[in-house]
């Protein structure tokens, strides 16, 4: 028998598969400097009003920033004055636990852009009332910092760095887990990437899936579906909390 869907299911799901299949294109090639899920069962995010997924310039980081907190002072004038170029977000969900990972890049014009952008990174998260404690620089990189904030939904583990003209930020949010760790890994393999991961990228695909079949299809779904539901609840959560910077 048939299974008939309702029209603005479809169109939904249509609009869900549209987006979480979409291609950014990179011209910058700072995708390739993100480091990779740090598993298979992560699941990684479409882009949003508050998903911060593909290539960024300050007027969307901004837009980004506002969506997730209104409340957030305007960085596109301060990020144009420091000569940021472009800039690179991705964004995973862990799905049995719900841990958040974000990962972004930012590129200035010079080593003193970056540093002045890094600085202003590091007193915010440092200087927050949520801060619990600091964690060590990574090993054989002084520039660069970590902290751990708790709010009354989750703790968020931040480490961030600056390499040259860039600027680098690996964000965990867990309920449950403590991911200092990983998060540190996940910093590292940035930090000292393999040779392989720094040739050129031009793009990349929020869902490197590849139906065949109507089970593949249904599949498909039930992932976009089931990844919709958790980002949700994960923005959601992070509105009410700590600035996204």
């Amino acid at each position: 028998m048939a299974i008939r869907l309702p029209a603005a299911f479809l169109g939904s799901v249509a609009l869900l598969v549209l987006s979480a299949t979409a291609t950014y294109a990179d011209t910058s090639g700072l995708y390739s400097r993100l480091a990779p899920a740090p598993a298979a069962d992560w699941v990684e995010a479409a882009a949003g009003p508050t998903t911060l997924e593909g290539p960024f310039d300050s007027h969307s980081y901004d837009a980004y920033l506002h969506s997730v907190s209104p409340t957030t002072p305007s960085v596109e004038k301060q990020l144009n004055s420091l000569a940021f170029r472009a800039g690179y977000g991705r964004m995973w969900v862990q799905g049995p636990s719900r841990d958040v990972l974000v990962e972004r890049v930012f590129q200035f014009g010079d080593n003193l852009g970056a540093s002045a952008w890094y600085a202003n990174l590091k007193t915010q998260n440092q200087f927050t009332k949520y801060m619990v404690r600091v964690l060590p620089p990574l090993e054989g990189h002084p520039d660069s910092f970590g902290v751990v904030l708790k709010t009354p939904n989750y703790n968020s583990y931040r480490v961030e760095f600056v390499i040259d003209n860039l600027v680098f930020t690996v964000h965990m949010d867990s309920a449950q887990n403590d991911l200092t760790s990983l998060a540190v890994t996940q910093a590292l393999a940035e930090l000292n990437p393999p040779a392989a991961s720094q040739s050129p990228a031009n793009h990349h695909s929020a869902v490197r899936l590849v139906p065949s079949g109507g089970f593949a299809v249904a599949a498909l779904l039930f992932t976009l579906v089931a990844g919709a539901l958790l980002l949700a609840a994960v923005a959601r959560r992070r509105r009410r909390s700590i600035p996204p910077v």
